[in-house]
């Protein structure tokens, strides 16, 4: 899974991607929000889709 950088700004002449990745889904609740793992830092936190 990739994930939207919201707060990344592109700059004229910078090649900046707004996209992070990649995550594993760990879980999808009901009300949308999904929870995801970064492998490297192991990292785990919730995003909403």
């Amino acid at each position: 899974m990739l994930l939207f950088n919201s707060k990344l700004r592109l700059f004229p002449g910078k090649l900046w991607s707004r996209w992070d990745g990649s995550f594993i889904v760990l879980n999808v609740f009901p009300h949308g929000a999904i929870e995801i793992q970064n492998p490297k830092t192991e990292q785990v936190f919730k995003v909403n889709s």
